[in-house]
């Protein structure tokens, strides 16, 4: 294969291969094997595709069928090329990964406030560019390293070996590749510092770990130059990490990889194993129906990552500039009816500059919702009274129900249930959630907000007695501009809005189906704030 054709070919992958053991375990496990998994880049791939560890727990969630479906049909493209990472000439790069990996989540665990399995994945994401090299073309992994000027220009060892370099390679699988926004930052942008990441979407924190996890494997393992493209510095600085701590990771790998199994893994390739695909599918089948007898439809992302992260983005630019290029005649016209009605003007004219005003008034209102669905402020996170936020969020809606003949119900506990959370964003959720039931429920209807606990969440269950979305409209029910139901049709931004602010506070917003005739909207939050939350651009 030419130069150039291998860094062009490794830069279009769709996928990595996961072992065939590690497809033979989701096919079976009732929940992610991740201790069995997070060894294997291909499936870390595959699970990141359709699970964000910092929304789900690996050790209770199922695998989502989508996942298993997805992994059966690649089991009928044979174009991809299999790798064995025990072969010697990739070994060296699968060992540096993994290396990265289990020291990220070490670091994690260290400094607190990062996810640990998060971490892990950001590991094997610094390394994708090398190991997609390996896939196409083994060869050229060991001819790159062991060109004579790799250590002092990496980049041009690259450049000469693959045709583009390894920060290219990764930047176009990132963008190409179905995964959560942090990890495509942290997989395309490694040389970004912290700071800078964070401002782009992805999280400084996880960006400062697994930097300062890149700069040991290279160390105890094979370098591949990733350290030479940031400076390790300002990843401590965000870590507040010292020689001494450093040290001490240090020494816990080495006597880790002295008394363990690290690397050892046996590996099997998937497309020689009759019947897995069957599997796979027969196990999401499975998943399926169980989630459907039990009534609940788990709100995963599983969404096509690319394309959601596309759509909220094209939505904040677009609020932003309609924010200046409509606000701005808008306000003109706004004043200059305001004038007009001040001077005497016929009874005609008076009614039209009012409809005028209130137009205008109007869309500025459209413009300020779709502004804030689009870039939610950061939460100011505070213990606040869950109790009192939701009795206060009846009393603001009454008058809307009462305008629709619509009961409201608020169920609480009796003691005062607390949380820490931002205390503006909570009744935002609640309202958007409650306003939501009282459209739909129609007149004579009821809307019921229920706080209920579970261990370290709270969930916040909303029922109205509305006939339910259809099956066609529960694909779209957090689509920004989607109103599903006939009654009450709004402007489709309430259900997107509560969910981007509980996935702000680490937690989730899902439509439950129930056999009595109710529709139900769950919305779960963690009672406290948790080590790591996606980050979001604010306004």
């Amino acid at each position: 294969m030419s130069v150039s054709s291998t860094g062009e070919s490794a830069s279009i992958l769709p996928w990595f291969w996961p072992d065939a053991g590690s497809l033979a375990l989701l096919s079976q496990s009732p929940v992610l094997p991740w201790n069995d998994l997070r060894d294997d880049p291909g499936a870390i791939f595959l699970l990141l595709a359709h699970h964000d560890p910092l929304l789900t727990d690996f050790g209770s969630e199922s695998p989502s069928p989508n996942l298993l479906r997805n992994a059966a049909r690649n089991l009928h493209d044979q174009s991809v090329p299999w790798v064995d990472w025990r072969h010697r000439t990739v070994a060296p790069v699968y060992r540096t990964a993994m290396a990265a990996a289990r020291l990220s989540g070490m670091i994690a665990e260290y400094v607190g406030s990062c996810d640990p399995v998060a971490a892990w994945c950001g590991g094997i994401l610094a390394t994708a560019g090398w190991m997609a090299v390996g896939v196409i073309e083994p060869a050229a992994l060991a001819e790159c390293v062991t060109a004579s000027n790799f250590a002092s220009d990496p980049w041009g060892a690259q450049l000469r070996t693959w045709g583009v370099s390894r920060g290219d390679i990764a930047w176009k699988l990132a963008c190409g590749w179905a995964l959560p926004n942090w990890a495509r930052v942290l997989m395309g942008g490694l040389s970004y510092s912290p700071e800078d990441a964070d401002r782009i979407g992805g999280l400084a924190r996880i960006q400062a770990v697994v930097q300062t996890a890149v700069v040991l494997a290279e160390e105890l393992e094979t370098p591949l130059g990733l350290s030479q493209e940031f400076d390790p510095a300002d990843a401590h600085a965000e870590l507040l990490l010292r020689s001494a701590d450093l040290e001490s990771i240090r020494t816990r790998f080495v006597a880790l990889q002295q008394h363990g199994r690290m690397f050892q893994r046996e590996w099997r390739n998937p497309l020689g194993v009759p019947g897995l695909a069957e599997e796979l599918d027969d196990a999401a089948e499975q998943i399926t129906r169980t989630e459907e007898r039990s009534g609940t439809i788990p709100f995963r992302r599983e969404i096509d990552e690319p394309l959601q992260a596309a759509k909220l983005e094209a939505m904040a630019e677009f609020a932003a500039g309609a924010s200046h290029e409509i606000n701005t005649p808008l306000a003109v016209i706004s004043a200059n009816s305001q004038y007009l009605l001040k001077q005497s003007p016929s009874e005609l004219e008076r009614k039209a500059l009012e409809s005028i005003i209130r137009q205008t008034d109007r869309v500025h209102g459209i413009l300020r919702e779709l502004m804030f669905f689009a870039r939610p402020p950061a939460p100011k996170f505070a213990d606040v009274n869950v109790g009192e936020i939701a009795a206060e969020t009846i009393r603001q809606l009454q008058p809307v129900a009462d305008e629709r003949a619509v009961r409201l119900d608020l169920s609480k506990p009796g003691n005062p249930l607390m949380m820490e959370a931002d205390a503006d964003q909570l009744r935002n959720i609640m309202t958007a959630l409650v306003r939501n039931g009282i459209e739909a429920a129609g007149k004579q209807g009821c809307v019921r907000l229920r706080i209920t606990t579970r261990s370290d969440r709270i969930e916040l269950i909303v029922e109205d007695s509305g006939p339910g979305p259809d099956e066609t409209a529960r694909e779209h029910l957090f689509d920004p501009f989607y109103c599903g139901r006939s009654a009450g049709r709004g402007r489709g931004l309430g259900l997107p809005t509560a969910w981007q602010l509980a996935r702000q506070h680490g937690g989730d917003v899902r439509f439950v189906p129930v056999p009595n005739g109710l529709t139900r909207f769950v919305c779960t939050l963690p009672t406290s704030v948790p080590q790591a939350l996606p980050a979001r651009k604010s306004a």
